[in-house]
């Protein structure tokens, strides 16, 4: 009877050792190539390159822009959302290089640098963005007193090339927005939503080992008396 019971624990918890520690070698590595699959779904390569050659289209604007104010300007009044066009394509070209460097080779620290820094660009772009909007409504109310100063005509034109500006990188921070949240989206499908936990592997039939009822062990392995009778002497 001990011996049985004995037997049983041990066949049970080689079963359990098997359902918690049963994984096999390559596993990791062929979950992680599903993985990297969807992030590769989302075409970081093509967004990345589209995403840089935004940001320097967005830069050279802002160059036109920062011209344009410092002839009517005093240097002390442009602001740090002005200058927007000029130090946030730095972040999104940064961005784009590490989002087509993590569709080149799909490691998981470039997919998750990839992903923590178009989140940060899709708040720059949402910065820009507002601060582009608040800016054209300056712009417009400044277009309307140029009318009234000594240099209306120059002072108009150069009002109106500067809200022409500010109309494209209205339009091209919506799209590093888009773009940024959109690489941010696939980057965490990978490494947010699809933490890799502690797998389980379950084999396809465990050993089942029945206790044995004191009555079983009596009527199946203890002899009867009457098999007993039968049992050669010399066995006794």
């Amino acid at each position: 009877m001990t011996t049985i019971e004995a037997m049983e624990q041990t066949t049970l918890g080689a079963g359990l050792d098997v359902l918690q520690l049963g994984k096999p070698a390559g596993m990791h590595s062929h979950v992680w190539k599903g993985l990297s699959e969807k992030f590769l779904n989302g075409e970081p390569k093509v967004i990345g390159v589209v995403q840089i050659l935004a940001a320097l289209m967005i830069l050279s604007l802002g160059t036109i822009i920062i011209t344009v104010l410092d002839t009517f300007y005093n240097t002390e009044s442009i602001s740090f959302g002005i200058t927007y066009p000029c130090w946030g394509p730095v972040v999104y070209i940064i961005s784009g290089a590490l989002s087509i460097a993590a569709g080149i080779k799909t490691t998981k620290g470039l997919v998750q640098s990839s992903m923590g820094l178009n989140i940060a660009s899709s708040i720059v772009a949402l910065f820009g963005f507002l601060s582009s909007v608040g800016r054209l409504h300056d712009l417009s109310f400044d277009y309307h007193i140029c009318r009234h100063s000594y240099m209306s005509g120059q002072c108009l034109q150069s009002m109106a090339i500067s809200m022409g500006i500010e109309v494209l990188v209205i339009i091209l921070s919506l799209l590093e927005f888009c773009i940024t949240v959109s690489l941010s989206a696939f980057g965490c499908k990978v490494t947010c939503c699809n933490r890799s936990g502690v797998m389980v592997i379950m084999p396809s039939s465990l050993p089942v080992v029945g206790t044995a009822s004191p009555a079983s062990l009596q009527g199946g392995l203890i002899p009867s008396a009457h098999q007993e009778k039968n049992i050669p002497e010399s066995l006794h």
